[in-house]
């Protein structure tokens, strides 16, 4: 997260710096660009870059957050399941190109960043509308009765941390074929386990849609 320092700025000054942000990741890879390449593009003192944020991770992490927060929510907006949705998102109708680009250089960030997003609280915080129907789904007995919805969300946000390594082991960066084969992971190998073997077959056999989770 920002500091408050940056979040007081004044909204013209936070729009100016996150064009110029989204600008430097669109055009540079993540590891290439260093705190003393943003804060000469941001034209703002080292010490002023360490008031707005920790590191230049979390600064990242803050702005590619508010593009996937869009995201989700207008996923929500459209469809009743996070986990079979009905209507598919054409990203242009929501974002502008800038925010598409800049959200493609995530298929790029290190190790490190996809650990900290995963790992410590922010696709939690994102994501937490997802915990929240699971526990519905446990009390309807569409989750696996083994595990509880808590399980079954932590399940679904960490595997895609391994999910993503294996994204940039192989050098995947075209976004189809990206979101192909990550429905393919979550419908064939995470959904088996944390859903009931009579709920998956229901949503999920060679009849059901075949449709993406949104992650």
């Amino acid at each position: 997260m920002p500091k408050t320092t940056f979040l007081k700025l004044p909204d013209e000054r936070k729009e100016k710096l996150r064009k110029i942000i989204y600008n430097i990741f669109i055009n540079k890879d993540y590891e290439s660009i260093s705190i003393r390449n943003l804060v000469t593009e941001m034209d703002i003192s080292i010490g002023s870059f360490y008031k707005y944020f920790d590191d230049k991770a979390e600064m990242y992490l803050f702005f590619f957050c508010e593009i996937e927060k869009k995201i989700f929510e207008e996923e929500k907006r459209r469809n009743s399941s996070f986990f079979y949705p009905t209507e598919l998102l054409d990203l242009h109708e929501i974002l502008t190109q800038e925010e598409i680009d800049f959200s493609t250089s995530w298929l790029k960030v290190p190790e490190d960043v996809l650990y900290k997003f995963y790992f410590k609280g922010h696709a939690k915080r994102l994501y937490r509308s997802i915990l929240d129907e699971l526990i519905e789904m446990q009390k309807k007995s569409q989750l696996n009765p083994h595990i509880t919805a808590n399980i079954a969300y932590h399940i679904i946000i960490t595997s895609m941390f391994s999910f993503m390594l294996y994204i940039k082991e192989n050098k995947i960066t075209d976004k189809e074929d990206f979101f192909n084969r990550k429905t393919t992971y979550y419908q064939t190998v995470i959904l088996p386990g944390i859903l009931s073997e009579k709920y998956y077959k229901q949503k999920y056999s060679k009849n059901a849609i075949k449709s993406e989770i949104i992650l």
